[in-house]
């Protein structure tokens, strides 16, 4: 078994958000920077904080995906807004365990309609159920049709 400078162990197949492993090796995606070390947490596949990944492929068509992690149960919203500020879709609205996640977006409105190119925003709200901790954070993607 080979082992990180942290003690992952390197076998099969496993996604996180901003990196996987696969056939023993350790692939960082191009929309991250440097790796860190991860908590002990991570390592048992609950992240140590919110973060909300960079969609991918971006630009995307016809469908990109968008990744974020939750250190804890939390009520979640991840909407979908065009460049003028209004909601397009919504993506998640509801509550999720600790964790990875992904969600899907295919371009398409509310209504079920595919949307025109251009560049949108996705914005994701968390709050563990608890009450002690909320996150947002905003980020841009683009669609070429």
């Amino acid at each position: 078994k080979v082992k990180s400078a942290v003690g992952q162990t390197f076998v099969g197949t496993t996604r996180s958000l901003n990196n996987w492993i696969d056939s023993g090796f350790l692939a960082d995606t191009l929309f991250r920077g440097p790796l860190t070390a991860v908590g002990a947490n991570e390592r048992n596949g609950i992240p140590s904080t919110y973060e909300l990944g960079q969609n991918y492929p971006n630009p995307f068509n016809p469908s990109t995906k968008i990744q974020f992690a939750l250190p804890r149960e939390s009520v979640v919203k991840l909407i979908v807004y065009n460049i003028l500020g209004q909601e397009v879709t919504t993506l998640v609205d509801d509550v999720r365990p600790s964790g990875f996640h992904t969600a899907d977006w295919s371009g398409m409105n509310a209504g079920g309609n595919r949307v025109s190119s251009g560049v949108y925003f996705y914005r994701l709200t968390a709050k563990d159920v608890a009450g002690q901790a909320s996150y947002s954070s905003l980020k841009k993607m683009v669609l070429l049709r």
